[in-house]
């Protein structure tokens, strides 16, 4: 399969969004656990802030309130837009590079860009992913390749073949 992948910000932001949602087991856990416990505290201050005004007649200790509660409320919103933000702005540097020249064949994944080539075994893959757009390459816990579907001339031949490698090489193929 050989293919050529120009700078997309789109297919950029998603495979960072996949990666984050393919974390180890127990960060990922972590981090919701955290998402968690800041919502349960906004809540709680929220709710603490309002029963004090409604006792002591403090405006401010309702408007602290009632901004707490939608704080909460809005949080998962806001994080995520924060992480497009920040994944946009890896973008603007990562668009410099130019396209991306990948091959992957029996033996070896290689990714090649204008001033940077890189490859691994094919046996090293940890996991492929497919999902309605693209195909996830997952190379390690810190990086995953993004191959958009609509990049492909034959999609179905592309499945057929990366099913085989994780038939032959025994890691797991999700789709």
């Amino acid at each position: 399969m050989d293919i050529i992948l120009p700078p997309n910000e789109n297919d950029y932001v998603n495979a960072q969004f996949f990666l984050m949602n393919s974390q180890v087991p127990w960060l990922k856990r972590w981090n919701r656990i955290q998402k968690i416990i800041f919502i349960f505290l906004m809540f709680l201050i929220g709710a603490i802030s309002i029963t004090i005004s409604f006792f002591s007649g403090d405006k401010i200790a309702l408007w602290f309130g009632i901004g707490a509660i939608l704080l909460a409320l809005t949080y998962p919103y806001i994080q995520k837009q924060t992480y497009r933000k920040t994944f946009q702005k890896h973008f603007s540097i990562v668009k410099e590079e130019g396209e991306t020249h990948v091959i992957i064949d029996e033996n070896e994944v290689k990714m090649i860009l204008p001033r940077l080539w890189s490859g691994l075994k094919t046996a090293d893959i940890l996991a492929i992913f497919e999902t309605e757009e693209y195909f996830y390459i997952k190379i390690s816990y810190a990086a995953v390749l993004s191959i958009p579907k609509r990049s492909l001339s034959d999609i179905e031949a592309a499945k057929t073949e990366l099913k085989g490698y994780a038939e032959k090489y025994g890691f797991p193929y999700g789709g």
